[in-house]
């Protein structure tokens, strides 16, 4: 190449970096006045402002308006033991327009918040017993539910003793309650709708006793075995011809599988026994005496993952699905070490995994729940 030409393309090259440059500036300050309005919440961003928070209010769930069937979801699957991703023990039933949970472990209130089901649709929390996992976010189900809607009790239902813990919990709340019915006014914050009522019921052994009926849907408890907490329920939930079963915390029960017997989905409980020998061992070499014992007894009152081969050939169940997982299989070896050997209609539970029945027929579909 000659020396002219040589030239030629350096100041060619040298004259587009200016351009360069003068886009770079431009950019930046176009950046910088973004934020600052950003910042500093100029008026200029009050119309899509105004339309973001009219998009997110108002809008009502798709599984809340539609009244064509039952939908059973997992609003919480995991156990006492904390994971990040699983919400303590929750299931949810959705129908006709109401949300009925079947205990409410921690973080089950957010979940149902973060996908836009509202927790003003929860009208009835069914406890199968009075463990912490089970009823940590009872006061979010309510006084949540209250702020963005509802204006009657939450009823609250369980064993003998329920009584005692709503009691409890309204007088924890008593001073939210009085707060937010100061500032929202007896028309828009009621104290009627603040008030949890309890209801309990007294099922005979190997029978079920009827605690809620509004038309198709009928909510039935049962005595299961979770000794030395006593009395400890299940529930049974007809909805017109199709049935959801929810163990609770229970050993394996002879009245909860012939009461599940052709039901459409039973939530059953499930322990691993290998892995919790597994973690007792790990904690006994690391001196933990505690924690070895905790792991090593539990299964004395719960139901063996190993079993439920044994349980879905039983009860004939379309889903049988596996919740209260402990320990909780976040990874894909544990995974496997709870379904080895398992049928096909056998599965472990997810917060918010769905299943949709419809009367009349006899599919289960299943999925998870899209956020609004």
């Amino acid at each position: 190449m000659s020396y002219a030409e040589d030239s030629k393309r350096y100041r060619a090259k040298k004259s587009k970096h200016p351009i360069r440059r003068l886009i770079a500036f431009i950019l930046l300050i176009l950046l910088g006045v973004a934020g600052y309005l950003l910042y500093t919440a100029d008026p200029i961003l009050d119309r899509p402002l105004r339309s973001l928070a009219e998009s997110r209010l108002g809008k009502v769930h798709p599984y809340i308006a539609d009244n064509s069937g039952l939908r059973a979801f997992v609003c919480g699957s995991s156990s006492p033991i904390a994971t990040w991703d699983r919400a303590k023990t929750c299931i949810g039933v959705i129908a006709d327009g109401e949300i009925l949970l079947f205990d409410v472990g921690a973080g089950a209130i957010r979940n149902i918040e973060n996908w836009g089901l509202g927790a003003q649709h929860i009208s009835r929390v069914f406890l199968t017993h009075f463990h912490s996992d089970h009823l940590g976010d009872l006061d979010e189900a309510n006084v949540q539910g209250w702020i963005w809607g509802r204006r009657e009790p939450l009823h609250v239902h369980g064993p003998v003793g329920v009584d005692r813990v709503v009691k409890g919990y309204n007088q924890a709340l008593g001073l939210d309650y009085g707060y937010r019915n100061t500032y929202g006014t007896e028309r828009f914050l009621p104290m009627r709708g603040a008030l949890m009522l309890a209801h309990a019921a007294e099922p005979r052994p190997g029978d079920t006793v009827e605690v809620y009926r509004k038309g198709k849907l009928v909510v039935e408890a049962f005595l299961v075995d979770h000794s030395p907490v006593e009395p400890a329920f299940g529930y049974r939930i007809h909805y017109g011809d199709r049935t959801v079963l929810v163990s609770g915390d229970t050993r394996r029960s002879a009245t909860l599988e012939r009461l599940a017997r052709n039901a459409d989905i039973l939530f059953h409980e499930a322990q691993s026994a290998r892995l919790s020998r597994l973690m007792a061992e790990a904690a006994a070499r690391k001196s933990d005496e505690r924690i070895s014992y905790v792991m090593s007894k539990a299964g004395d009152y719960h139901s063996a993952a190993e079993d439920f081969g044994e349980i879905a050939h039983n009860t004939k169940v379309r889903k049988l699905v596996m919740y209260h997982l402990a320990p909780p299989p976040d990874q894909w070896l544990m995974q496997r070490v709870f379904l080895r050997g398992m049928p096909g209609n056998v599965l472990l539970a997810e917060d918010g995994l769905v299943f949709t029945l419809i009367p009349g027929e006899t599919g289960v579909d299943q999925d998870m729940i899209e956020p609004l």
